[in-house]
């Protein structure tokens, strides 16, 4: 028996998505429930129900992602993985090759989703093949991955007969010896020459660019491939993430992308970007020249302007760019004389409320918890005071948190979001006595309201969803 209904289940591939890219078809909720236990028992919940409580509530940590990432993706990779595609980049790379050898005899290439790192190796080797010369190069290869265990196992470099599976392109016998060195238990590891041109990193590609720059460098790719990653994401997230990557590429750098998630990520959604080059069922994709990215975040002319901008920052996932143009904002109203500054406070508090939902997603939280405190001194409203709320909360300052919910129930007596929070910090703190008699409060709150009308301070939670949340909160907190 499920431990939740398909609406809760559909709820919570909607907050984890938004958080790590990767998104559950219906036919998969299965999947995501086991995944939502295991995860809990890893990160010492009582239980699963409690665990999704926690992620309703506020943005995912670090070792909460990790926990739901180790059990929802899967390590299907070998090396030179899909021999078409291989093909065609030795069909591609002659011509890069030399015009970098021109430059200065300097690569760069991404292997994003690395997984375990056979991708990454396999570029090494396809470029023992066609660069003579290859020590009088920098190489500089990188695969990122978001499941730190993969990422170990890639730095590690060792591998099993499985991983050399997909090998077609010369006899394997031959490529282990040329590659390879055996060891214990008849694995193999990749030679260290090898191993030196490749360095892997974490990046979750659901992150904002500046994210992307600051895992990656800022110096632009050569070539980038990004194969049966993005077919694990909600539809919403895929033209951002190939947005991200294009921008990382140079003018005239390739971008391959495996043939199943071509049809996903819509050709014409790039285009002004990519050009495209399909032959042999791959698809590689070439940059051209456009203005320069960054000019994408430069800063327009009014405030109102900037906030606005600042929120569809906010809204796109792009934490990092919002930050940086809603701090600049503050810092002009931060400028003006005292009679001015109260004029405008409306639009200064408008800028905080922004600001500390931004770092808030930045994982800053006690940045945060600074901006959240202005704001509150400026105006203690309700909704104020459940926003700084949830940021003490996030913090570890359970107690502070409880007295700041208490005081936005006392301005609002049937503020929902509050008294909801207040029960999942009981229940967190193992109090199901406090905890059911919040949810009952909810209960009675939510009833007086349409089934389908929004739930004020939830990003979006209509009063049924939450209904069906509390009904089962409520059974586990009896």
């Amino acid at each position: 028996m499920s431990l939740f209904d398909q609406e809760l289940m559909s709820r919570l591939n909607t907050v984890i998505s938004a958080s790590i890219g990767i998104h559950c078809a219906p036919e998969r909720f299965g999947d995501l429930e086991k995944a939502l236990v295991l995860a809990a028992r890893d990160l010492n919940y009582s239980d699963a129900q409690q665990f999704a409580l926690k992620l309703f509530q506020s943005s995912l940590a670090d070792e909460e992602i990790q926990a739901l990432v180790r059990h929802l993706t899967v390590a299907e990779t070998y090396f030179f993985r899909e021999a078409k595609a291989f093909a065609e980049l030795e069909a591609v790379l002659p011509d890069l090759i030399e015009e970098k050898r021109v430059a200065g005899k300097r690569l760069r290439i991404l292997s994003a989703g690395c997984c375990t790192g056979e991708e990454a190796y396999s570029l090494v080797m396809l470029l023992t093949r066609l660069i003579a010369d290859l020590d009088d190069w920098q190489i500089d290869i990188i695969g990122s991955d978001i499941n730190q265990d993969y990422l170990a196992k890639a730095r590690l470099g060792i591998y099993s007969s499985w991983a050399f599976r997909g090998v077609m392109s010369e006899p394997l016998d031959q490529l282990k010896a040329r590659f390879f060195s055996e060891v214990e238990s008849g694995n193999f590891a990749i030679e260290p020459r090898l191993k030196d041109m490749v360095r892997f990193v974490y990046l979750n590609l659901a992150d904002d660019y500046l994210i992307y720059e600051k895992q990656l460098g800022t110096e632009p790719f050569d070539l980038i491939l990004c194969r049966n990653v993005l077919i694990y994401f909600d539809k919403p997230l895929i033209k951002p993430v190939l947005q991200r990557l294009s921008r990382l590429l140079r003018p005239g750098g390739w971008l391959l992308l495996a043939a199943t998630e071509v049809p996903s990520a819509g050709e014409k959604v790039f285009a002004d970007y990519l050009r495209p080059r399909l032959h042999n069922d791959v698809y590689l994709f070439q940059r051209v020249a456009t203005k320069s990215a960054s000019s994408d975040l430069n800063v327009v002319p009014s405030l109102q302007n900037e906030l606005d901008y600042g929120r569809k920052l906010l809204q796109q996932g792009e934490y990092a760019a919002s930050e940086r143009i809603l701090t600049k904002g503050l810092e002009q109203i931060n400028q003006y004389g005292n009679e001015k500054r109260k004029r405008d406070s409306k639009l200064q508090k408008q800028f905080l409320e922004l600001l500390v939902r931004t770092l808030s997603n930045l994982g800053r939280f006690d940045d945060a918890s600074c901006q959240a405190d202005i704001l509150v001194r400026l105006d203690n409203r309700y909704d104020y005071l459940y926003l700084y709320a949830v940021v003490l909360s996030e913090s570890g300052r359970t107690s502070d948190a409880k007295e700041l919910l208490k005081q936005a129930i006392a301005q609002k007596s049937d503020f929902i979001a509050a008294s909801f929070m207040l029960a999942s910090l009981a229940l967190h703190e193992g109090d199901k006595h406090t905890a059911n008699g919040y949810l009952q409060k909810v209960r009675a709150d939510l009833a007086k309201l349409a089934p389908q009308s929004l739930v004020e301070c939830t990003d979006g939670t209509s009063v049924q969803e939450l209904l069906n949340i509390v009904e089962q909160l409520v059974n586990g907190a009896q």
